[in-house]
Order: structure tokens, then sequence, then C-alpha cells
């Protein structure tokens, strides 16, 4: 049987192969949820450790989203009727908050490069002067 395993350069500490694409070192382990026969410790660890799966981000968005319910979303009673105000309401708000929150994170990850290139598939960061557009000069 043949060695299908491909030779990786290591760069800036990330194994990459030769075309300079990131390549993991292994495939990720299942969650502990998932597992048979059941390991209820180990899926106890997984969902509340930290990190985990809950905790911190999971729980930043769902308190996101319980604020947002509490003091964003429109009166039920409004709802109940199905027009334009509320639903132009519910939209602009969750547009903006994705703005928001998808926009930190931009800014955290590609202007400040936060991490680097440790994460990036490529090790090349966005053209910010190229003179060619979709094709058209």
């Amino acid at each position: 049987m043949a060695d299908t395993r491909v030779e990786r350069e290591v760069v800036d500490g990330v194994a990459r192969d030769e075309s300079g694409e990131w390549q993991p070192a292994k495939r990720p382990a299942p969650a502990p949820i998932f597992a048979w026969p059941p390991r209820p410790v180990e899926a106890l660890k997984w969902m509340f450790g930290f990190p985990g799966y809950l905790w911190p981000w999971n729980a930043i968005y769902m308190l996101i989203a319980i604020g947002t319910w509490l003091y964003l979303q429109p009166a039920l009673e409004r709802c109940a009727e199905f027009r334009v105000d509320w639903i132009a309401e519910m939209y602009v708000r969750n547009i903006a908050m994705l703005i928001v929150i998808a926009g930190a994170w931009h800014v955290y990850f590609y202007r400040f490069k936060a991490q680097g290139t440790r994460y990036k598939y490529t090790s090349k960061w966005l053209a910010t002067s190229a003179t060619i557009f979709f094709g058209v000069v």
C-alpha cells in the first residue's frame, strides 16, 4: 500500500502542505456526547468545562439572545397580526446586530490580525490595493 502522507512544511509554527495550505495534523475527535458506550463524566466536562462547548462563547451568545428577547423584541400583541411594521423592526434589529457582532470578529481577526496566520487555510492575506476587480482592470 502506498504511503499517502504528504510532507508538510512548518511555516510560523504551523504545518502546511506543499502549496502553503493549512492542514490539521490529525482529525478532530468527536464530541463525547456522541460516544458509545456513554461517558457521562467526559460529556459533562465537555459541555460545562472551561473552555468547552457552553463556556464562554455560547453562553455569551445565549445572553445576547435573552437580552434581545427581553428588551428589543416587539410586544407579542403586535406580532399576532402579520404586518410590515414589526417585521421591519425585527429585520433592522437583526441586521444591525449581525453587522456589529460579525464586524467585531472581522476587525479582530483581519484588521488587527490577532491570530496571525495560525488558523488561516492559506498564509496569504486579502489583497488591499489590487488593480483588478472581477477581471476588470
